[in-house]
Formats: structure tokens, C-alpha cells, sequence
């Protein structure tokens, strides 16, 4: 009957047995700064558009945090209410250049929309921040239509209570006055509040202004080239 090393059989059970005991391999913290370098690289490997219709905001959170623990990541005291979609975090639609020169205003031109940079929440707009809006300019001799320019305004207020829970935004708008008197004739600048229901980026505004813009004096020689033919 062969010898039995008792030692070494011992020695060979204490090692599995430490093996399987041992403690796991610590989980990593995850900063903000290491979360937003782990959600742009999660987004790359997995091709993720956020600007697709069939994006699904749980589910991306769901994957991304599968993500995380393969990563040995420590997820559990992590508010991953951070990871809803947001522009910041989905990759930017391939950029489109502007038409130039529109013959004509229809609905092929929506596909142009995507090289402008609009706001996708306009509640978290917050004030002090400077936003545009529309501002119409009435036919002159010179120019026979109207025209359009974006204006800059600045939030001074926001109030959520707008029609249908709707947000509304404030701000004052500047103009001139003058005031005659027995000496001479003042002129002062005076304000009114003015309300703001969409505000708009400047890009998004100046893309707006082209289409407006254009569409007024397209009617306009229109109008006068059915003038001439009657």
C-alpha cells in the first residue's frame, strides 16, 4: 500500500480552502468625473442615439448599470437617477450644412433642423441666462416684405403655473422715449415686461429667421408677379 503524504495533502486542502475563502477583489468607486468617461465610452461600444425615436431612457440606465458591476464598479450608494438621457450624454447627429439658397420653403427642409443646436428641456433654463427670440421688422421703402432677426433677451424670471402646466419665461424689453419740455427734448430708455413662451438658442433662431425670412419674399414675388399678369 502506498505511503500517504499527510503533510502535503494537508497543505493542498488549506490552500483551496484559502482560495475559496478569500475575500473578492474590492470594488472601485466611481466618481462623477469617472461615470461621465464610463457613460461616453458605454455609448460608443454600444452605438447608442439618443435622438432616435426607440430610445428607451430605463432601459439605458438598466444596461449602463450591467455596465458598471461588469466593471467591478461600486454602484450600490450611486444615484443613477443621473444617468435619464440628457443632450450632454447622447451622442450629436452628423451635422448638416444650411441651405444657402431656399427656392423654396416645404417640408424637406426639416432634415436641416438637425445641425442646429435648440434646447430639448427649456425648463431647466434658469435666470440670467440670455436666450433669443423672434423679433418681426414691418415693410420699409427699401424693403417691401417683412423681415425677421433674432433678438436677445434675459431671463429674469420663470414661472411653471403657464396654460396647460406649461413653463413661462420673463424678461423686460428696452425702448426709447422722449420728452419735451419748456428747455429742451429729453430722451430716456424705459422697459416693459415681456413674456417669453419658447425661448430659443441663437443658432436655433437665425435658422428660423433664414426660413422666415425667405418664405416673406418668396410671397412677396409672388404677389407681384400675379399683380403684373392681370
Amino acid at each position: 500500500m502506498p505511503k500517504i503524504n499527510l503533510k502535503a495533502k494537508f497543505r493542498k486542502i488549506l490552500f483551496s480552502l484559502a482560495d475559496f475563502i478569500a475575500p473578492a477583489e474590492a470594488k472601485k468607486e466611481l466618481t462623477r468625473e469617472l461615470m461621465q468617461k464610463e457613460v461616453d465610452a458605454f455609448i460608443k461600444a454600444s452605438g447608442i442615439n439618443g435622438k432616435s425615436p426607440d430610445f428607451n431612457p430605463e432601459k439605458f440606465q438598466s444596461d449602463f448599470t450591467k455596465y458598471l458591476k461588469s466593471k467591478n464598479y461600486s454602484v450600490d450608494d450611486l444615484d443613477l437617477q443621473v444617468m435619464r438621457a440628457t443632450p450632454e450624454m447622447m451622442p450629436q447627429p452628423d451635422k448638416m450644412p444650411e441651405p444657402k439658397n431656399i427656392k423654396k420653403v416645404s417640408q424637406d427642409l426639416n432634415k436641416y433642423t438637425k445641425a442646429v443646436n435648440v434646447f430639448v428641456n427649456t425648463t431647466e433654463m434658469m435666470p440670467g441666462l440670455v436666450c433669443y427670440v423672434i423679433e418681426k421688422i414691418e415693410p420699409t421703402d427699401k424693403t417691401p416684405f417683412v423681415r425677421y432677426k433674432p433678438s436677445p433677451c434675459v431671463i429674469t424670471q420663470i414661472h411653471d403655473n403657464g396654460v396647460n402646466g406649461g413653463t413661462i419665461f420673463f424678461s423686460y424689453e428696452h425702448k426709447l422715449i422722449s420728452e419735451a419740455n419748456f428747455s429742451n427734448k429729453q430722451s430716456k430708455v424705459v422697459s416693459e415686461s415681456k413674456v417669453i413662451y419658447s425661448p430659443l438658442t441663437k443658432e436655433h433662431a437665425i435658422y428660423i429667421c433664414k426660413l422666415l425670412n425667405a418664405q416673406s419674399r418668396l410671397f412677396y414675388q409672388k404677389a407681384i408677379k400675379q399683380q403684373k399678369t392681370k
